[in-house]
């Protein structure tokens, strides 16, 4: 499997990307596919033979932004020995965006300096990146797959202030923060929350 080639294991809704490439413990990544979402796919260059340990990385990236930031956090990833195994992954993933339930919405994107999160004393994340410092900055990602949630997405914009309060009690105050809740569509439902962490410039950087 080459380049090019990676396309056959996708659906219509995915089309060849730029030729970017990148450098990982993994040796030469290509960004070789992207969604009509966004999501990304980048993939080991299975042609190439300065493969380290023989192994291949595929890794799904996808676009998501939430209160004044644009991240792309790595979504799904695997390491895998033979050719075979990529395609299956590639086959798998791509089906499970294709159909949505893979694709990831932001709900809110909070700096840290990977041990104090940036937000206000009322739990708010900084709006503002211009206000957050660019040396050692690290965000974490809370997402939710709208697909399969019972709460759609834009229930959180009213809420947010309430969920990153209680995601970050240290900080910002009560960890009863959504003990009550405003917005109906949120009374009554549990919330499934994926947390990536990204880093900029690659994958964090101000809308």
């Amino acid at each position: 499997m080459s380049d090019p080639d990676v396309l056959t294991h996708l659906g219509d809704t995915w089309t060849r990307h730029r030729p970017d490439r990148e450098q990982t413990a993994f040796g030469s990544m290509l960004d070789v596919a992207v969604h009509e979402s966004g999501c990304e796919l980048w993939c080991s260059d299975t042609s190439a033979t300065d493969r380290i340990d023989d192994e291949y990385y595929v890794a799904v990236r996808q676009p998501v932004s939430s209160n004044g930031w644009q991240a792309y956090p790595t979504t799904g990833d695997g390491v895998f020995e033979t050719v075979a195994d990529v395609e299956q992954f590639i086959r798998m993933r791509g089906d499970g965006i294709d159909r949505g339930v893979e694709v990831h919405s932001a709900v809110a994107i909070v700096p840290h300096d990977s041990s104090q999160p940036f937000v206000d004393d009322d739990g708010v994340p900084m709006l503002s990146p211009s206000a957050v410092p660019t040396d050692d900055v690290l965000a974490d990602v809370w997402t939710i797959t709208p697909a399969t949630s019972s709460v759609p997405a834009d229930a959180f914009a009213d809420a947010r202030v309430a969920l990153v309060s209680y995601l970050y009690p240290s900080v910002s105050g009560s960890s009863d923060a959504l003990d009550t809740v405003s917005n109906p569509d949120m009374a009554y439902d549990d919330v499934q929350l994926d947390l990536f962490t990204v880093a900029p410039p690659e994958d964090l950087a101000a809308q």
